[in-house]
Order: C-alpha cells, then sequence, then structure tokens
C-alpha cells in the first residue's frame, strides 16, 4: 500500500518496498528459470543486509523452502547441514563461492544499487544450467555455478507499476505457497546431542505466529524495528518478517555492533521497536547513563535464555523506564487441569509507554510460543516465561501425562495448532518428541515435549 516507503535500511543502503519487492520477483524469475520445484530446499548463505530479505521472500514466492545458513559457521558444519538436507540451490555471493564446491550455486550481487552490468535473463541462466547437467552435485570439480545482479531492470526503467507487479507475481502462481500445510523453512538446532537436527516448520504456522505476535506487539506503519537475531535462528524468522508484514521499517546491523554502536544505532534511527537476548540487553543497559535518547523506544522483547530477576530490574530501570503493567483482570481460557487456565489481559496503561517482554521459545514450537509481560516488579529469581500465544496450550505434567497441580514441577508440553511439522527425515525422532495430544478430541492433535522442567503459578 506504501510501496515509497522505506522497507530496509542497512548502514547507508535504503531500499523501498516496490524497489525490495523489485528485486524479490528478479531472483524469482531466475530461480524459476532454474526449473526449481516447489518443495525443494534452497540454502541461502549471504550477507547481512537487504539482499538477505530479498532472496528469503524469492525463495518463498518461488515455493521452495528456505534454508538459511549462518555464514561464520565452519565449512563442516555447513556442509553437513546442505547433505543432510538436499538442498537443491546454494543462494550465497561470489567471495563465498568456493566454500560450496560441488554445490549447485546462484550467486547474488550483495548491493540493490549496483547497476552497472545487465544482470542475466532466466533463459539465459536455464541454458547454462543446460551445459553443467552433466555435473553430479558431489564432484567439486564441475558445480553448476551462476550469477545475478538484480538491478539491471530498475536501473533501466521509471518504476514497477502495480499491474506489471502483478504480472511478474502471477507467473509464479504454479508454486505451491498458499498451502498451509506445505513447509516454509528449516532450522537447525543442536539440541542436547550437538548433532545438529532440522525443524521444519510450514506455512500455516509461520503464518499464524507471525500474525499472533503482530497483534500482540501493536505493530503499525511508523514502527522501525531493529533485526539483532542470526538469520540462522529460528528467531529471526520473526523479526525480519513483522516490520514488513506490517509496512514498518526494519533495520539491520550488517556487522556485529558493540553495546556503544548499539544504543547510538538505537538513537540514530528512532528504533520503537527491538527484541534481544538477555545477557545483551543488560550489556545494554549497563552502558546507557541517560547519555542516549532512547525515548522512541517503546517495546523490548528479551529471550533465548532465562531471565533472572537482576537483569530484568536494570533493564527496566535503564532500557524501559514508565514499563507498561499489566492489569489484574483475567481472560478465562478454557479449564483443563494443569493448564495455564487464566490470563492476565496484557495492554499498554495511558502515561506508560515502554513495555517489556520476556520471551520463551524452542524451535520446535514455532519461534515464541510464549510470552510474558513484564510487570513493574518480579519475585522470584528468574522472570516468568508467561502465557500461551496464539492458538496454543501449555501443560505442567508428570512423566505419565497427567497434570500437575498449581506450584508443582513437572515437564512443559506445548499443544495446539502452531506447532513445527517435525524434524526434517527424522520420523523416529518426530514421533518421539511430538506425541498425540490426550487433552484434545481434534483429530491428529500433538503435544510438543519441551524437556524443560517448569511450574504453573496461581495466575
Amino acid at each position: 500500500q506504501t510501496p515509497n516507503n522505506i522497507a530496509v535500511h542497512v548502514n547507508d543502503e535504503v531500499i523501498s518496498y516496490a524497489e525490495l519487492v523489485d528485486w524479490s520477483l528478479t531472483i524469482a524469475d531466475e530461480l524459476a528459470g532454474l526449473g526449481l520445484k516447489p518443495g525443494s530446499v534452497v540454502a541461502l548463505c549471504l550477507p547481512r543486509g537487504a539482499v538477505m530479505i530479498a532472496a528469503q521472500l524469492a525463495v518463498l514466492i518461488q515455493g521452495a523452502v528456505l534454508l538459511p545458513l549462518e555464514p561464520d559457521a565452519p565449512d563442516a558444519r555447513l556442509g553437513f547441514m546442505l547433505d543432510d538436507a538436499e538442498a537443491s540451490l546454494v543462494l550465497t555471493i561470489d567471495a563465498w563461492s568456493e566454500r560450496f564446491a560441488g554445490k549447485p550455486i546462484l550467486s547474488l550481487h550483495p548491493c540493490f544499487a549496483w547497476a552497472q552490468q545487465e544482470g542475466r535473463s532466466a533463459s539465459r541462466t536455464a541454458e547454462r544450467l543446460e551445459q553443467h547437467s552433466h555435473a553430479e552435485r558431489g564432484n567439486d570439480k564441475a558445480p553448476a555455478y551462476f550469477s545475478l545482479h538484480p538491478r539491471s531492470a530498475w536501473a533501466q526503467q521509471e518504476g514497477r507499476s502495480a499491474s506489471r507487479t502483478a504480472e511478474r507475481l502471477a507467473r509464479h502462481s504454479h508454486a505451491e505457497r498458499g498451502n498451509d500445510k506445505t513447509s516454509a523453512y528449516l532450522i537447525y538446532t543442536s539440541g542436547s546431542t550437538g548433532t545438529p537436527k532440522a525443524v521444519v516448520v510450514s506455512h500455516g504456522a509461520w503464518a499464524a505466529q507471525v500474525a499472533a505476535m503482530a497483534e500482540l506487539y501493536g505493530l503499525k506503519d511508523d514502527d522501525v524495528c531493529l533485526h539483532f537475531a542470526s538469520f540462522s535462528f529460528d528467531a529471526a524468522m520473526e523479526q525480519w518478517v513483522l516490520p514488513l508484514i506490517c509496512g514498518a521499517r526494519l533495520v539491520l546491523n550488517a556487522t556485529l555492533w558493540d553495546a556503544e554502536q548499539s544504543l547510538a544505532a538505537i538513537a540514530r534511527y528512532g528504533i520503537t521497536r527491538l527484541d534481544l537476548p538477555p545477557a545483551y540487553a543488560t550489556e545494554l543497559a549497563r552502558h546507557t547513563q541517560g547519555q542516549y535518547d532512547l525515548s522512541t523506544l517503546r517495546s523490548l522483547t528479551v529471550g533465548g535464555e532465562a531471565l533472572s530477576q537482576s537483569a530484568l530490574t536494570l533493564i527496566q530501570n535503564r532500557l524501559t523506564p514508565g514499563m507498561a503493567r499489566s492489569r489484574a483482570t483475567q481472560e478465562q481460557l478454557p479449564i483443563t487441569p494443569g493448564m495455564a487456565c487464566s490470563r492476565a489481559t496484557q495492554e499498554q496503561l495511558p502515561g506508560q509507554p515502554k513495555t517489556l517482554y520476556n520471551a520463551y521459545g524452542p524451535t520446535e514450537a514455532v519461534i515464541t510460543p510464549l510470552v510474558w509481560q513484564a510487570e513493574a516488579s518480579c519475585s522470584e529469581p528468574y522472570a516468568p516465561i508467561g502465557f500461551p500465544v496464539g492458538h496454543r496450550r501449555a501443560y505442567v505434567l508428570d512423566i505419565d501425562l497427567n497434570p500437575l497441580p498449581v506450584g508443582v514441577a513437572g515437564e512443559l508440553y506445548l499443544g495446539g495448532e502452531l506447532l513445527a511439522q517435525g524434524y526434517y527425515r527424522r520420523p523416529a525422532l518426530t514421533a518421539e518428541r511430538f506425541i498425540p495430544d490426550p487433552f484434545s478430541s481434534t483429530p491428529g492433535a500433538r503435544l510438543y515435549r519441551t524437556g524443560d522442567r517448569v511450574r504453573q503459578s496461581a495466575d
């Protein structure tokens, strides 16, 4: 609706929504020319920047499955994940292409402003693919390799009209991207064994999760959101999507910032929404003594590890003063023994513009299944992990799956519609961790065994 608004801001590079759509469709056209089939796994090893956002959108447009990789990961780990996921293609840049010898590669230019050469047409790339069709994927002497400079067409035209964009998007309508049950992305997690395993999430669960969080946070098109997480973490699948679906601005740190740089960036870009690990949020809190203007920051979520009472207090005092509080009224949920059967109505109160959240979420439960809106004080050693987000249920059960009373520690089980499909190509492990839900009458309903010990509080 606002094509000229800024979509992505990275250092001095600013990309509008219209430009982002154009870039994404150009890459999607190239993927289609390569003969990439819907459901194919496409790995992305790209710099932190607009190119990573455009490439991910292109893969989704084409109906393929995202596999974001961490560029700093060891080559052996990257190779394992590519082989384990049976990736059909790797999107990367020229400088990193040698790391993927023997794999089909599509090289992208990392800067959208580059417009000195004409890009490769989809038909020409298809011809080059045919020339390499004899090469086996495992042969590092003859990899399929292509190069795409995505802004050539944009540099020669005034812009893309809405009708033209719709036509280009329609060319990809054969892709099964509209099916909620099809796979959207893979995220590798080491878990307790240390062996990487891929969690696969459907379009339906991902979309429902992002929609629920956008509603919870109250994001609007004038928000400015800083993306902090590595793209290879599931938190990123929320952080880069949320602002874009709301018409807001996404700010990316192209390189790792220290605390001083992060605080300066919040002030410089007018950041309104931020997600951080507790340790890093605590570090920011320690470094700010009022010398940075954080007045635009209205919403901060910490998650990824336990939030101690001392860290909570420091963050509240330094980063989110005047924090919004939860009202004491209760919203009743269907009462099931052992379930969180009431939820605080969490809303921002007049005159208290800043809100702090503590988020909990294993990758298998789709990013952020539980969220607690911080109150003015916390009497426990660690902050609560909160209430279910979206169409989810949380249970505290014993080893026989019996619900436990309030205050008794047990294992946390998560149910509802917003669960991962399972572990990619690991049916036995999936059956072990995703079990039939004995509390649901819905056919095929499942529970995810988190392995985390919790207890339910009285509220």
